[in-house]
């Protein structure tokens, strides 16, 4: 275990890369503000649980009403969570990816309150909690991080409601979008071209949208030059042109 002046310094927050641009934590976005380092958030999996391992395509990590004992920190992939309700009806929760930590809604009752599954390959850090527990009481720098990564989950949820009640159909797809964007992207490549891990359905279930809907809203994006969609292959992505379908639609 290190101590805690090493710690500071690897887990100290990174410049925040989007593709051609570099954003300094301060300036991100406050439609990204809930992204975390994914430099940070992996220090902190190998300082506290360093092994991982692969979940295949829809694997399930765990399910609903599942005893609640770890947390779980995505390193690459892309993950969804649900939750059915007592009429049976699935309502998608939530996509998480590279740098993003799962399996807070267990914290509360012990008991995860929603199923998640691998929507690709996926790597998975689990990190027990009563570990992270004890690691948290002897270095406040862990403790720390773990209050970001937590924050952060807090504020997307913030922001999704807020984009679910304020903006419009284009704006919610745009918003999923660049969110997509800056994950999904080939490691040091540039924000150009990259795969959606997850179907229209998908998009359509988190977003509030019929499937039909969402395909409409990424033809008209086409016509207005944000990029090409060819199935789940997004290229030619205009980054500025997009934000302007969230922040400025017609």
């Amino acid at each position: 275990m290190q101590d805690a002046s090493e710690l500071t310094r690897d887990l100290n927050p990174q410049p925040f890369e989007t593709g051609n641009i570099t954003l300094p934590p301060h300036e991100i976005p406050a439609y990204l503000a809930h992204f975390g380092s994914l430099r940070r958030a992996n220090r902190l999996a190998q300082l506290v649980s360093p092994g991982s391992r692969t979940l295949a395509n829809q694997q399930p990590l765990f399910n609903q009403g599942d005893r609640f004992d770890a947390l779980y920190l995505v390193r690459e992939g892309a993950m969804k969570t649900f939750m059915v309700d007592d009429g049976g009806t699935e309502q998608l929760s939530n996509f998480y990816f590279s740098g993003e930590l799962m399996g807070l809604d267990g914290i509360h009752t012990f008991r995860h309150t929603t199923s998640a599954y691998a929507l690709e390959p996926t790597r998975i850090s689990r990190i027990p909690f009563c570990q992270l527990e004890q690691a948290s009481c002897r270095l406040p720098d862990i403790q720390h991080q773990v209050f970001t990564l937590m924050a952060g989950e807090i504020t997307y949820q913030q922001r999704m409601i807020a984009v679910m009640s304020r903006k419009n159909a284009e704006q919610r797809v745009a918003y999923l979008l660049l969110r997509c964007a800056l994950h999904c992207r080939p490691a040091r490549q540039p924000l150009r071209n990259f795969r959606l891990p997850m179907s229209r359905k998908d998009i359509g279930d988190n977003l509030g949208l019929a499937a039909e809907t969402v395909s409409r809203i990424l033809s008209l994006f086409e016509q207005r030059g944000v990029a090409r969609f060819t199935g789940r292959r997004v290229e030619r992505l205009n980054l500025q042109r997009l934000e302007q379908q969230y922040l400025c639609p017609p």
